[in-house]
């Protein structure tokens, strides 16, 4: 599954079948914490924040499970 955003494609992959809405709104919620943390979602910006970006990632995948 993956969606598109400013020229950045964020995916999400599984190994079971799941709830396709779900994943959806996820990678949406992404694409708006990233936003309101850096601005612009761009190759640039995530290149810059990587590290930012990783622990958003980690912080959000944790509070799921």
């Amino acid at each position: 599954m993956h969606i598109k955003r400013s020229n950045i494609w964020l995916a999400a992959v599984t190994k079971q079948n799941v709830n396709a809405a779900m994943v959806f709104e996820f990678l949406l919620k992404m694409v708006e914490v990233m936003s309101s943390y850096f601005g612009k979602i761009s190759e640039e910006n995530i290149k810059n924040n990587f590290v930012l970006v990783y622990e958003l990632l980690d912080g959000m995948l944790t509070a799921i499970k």
